[in-house]
């Protein structure tokens, strides 16, 4: 009776413990494709970390050069506030590293999580799928009817082009 009191206890201790120690040096995040995460994502870009400086409140801002928006971000320089930032090894992100970026607005404030980071190439490969398919088409077809509409007219008025060292054939 003791040895099983001893043996729940360890099980207990240990399934308590590890899943803390585990999710400190890596991120546990779900597991959504690339495009349904930038779909869920009110910012987006491709950058490295420049630096780091703690905040009020124990939060930790880290400034980006962003190399590539890719939703939202309009300047070359970006504050981003995380608690801690690591890729899914657990390794710390460090400076100069070129990364993409998946994170949120609360206010005025971008905020994210290590499960916001992404591989960069991943990142603008999905943001540059062919986008506009309809408007492509519209355009497509007022172009056709403009070529065909002048096809026309020309045909009606009888008008040939004249080209240099061509003499049109006539009838006799």
């Amino acid at each position: 009776m003791k040895r099983c009191a001893v043996i729940s206890a360890v099980v207990a201790v240990v399934g308590v413990v590890a899943p803390h120690s585990i999710a400190a040096t890596a991120p546990v995040c779900a597991d959504l494709p690339l495009p349904d995460r930038l779909e869920l994502a009110q910012v987006a870009f491709v950058g490295s970390l420049t630096s780091s400086r703690e905040g009020t409140g124990g939060t930790t801002f880290w400034a980006f050069e962003v190399d590539q928006p890719v939703k939202v971000v309009t300047g070359t320089a970006i504050d981003v506030r995380a608690d801690s930032l690591t890729d899914i090894a657990g390794n710390r992100l460090e400076p100069g590293v070129e990364v993409g970026v998946l994170a949120q607005l609360e206010g005025a404030v971008v905020t994210m999580d290590s499960c916001g980071l992404t591989d960069p190439a991943a990142l603008l490969s999905v943001a540059d799928e062919a986008r506009g398919g309809p408007i492509k088409m519209v355009i497509g077809l007022v172009v056709l009817a403009g070529v065909l509409a002048l096809a026309f007219v020309r045909m009606r008025r009888g008008s040939r082009p004249s080209f240099p060292g061509y003499e049109p054939k006539t009838s006799k």
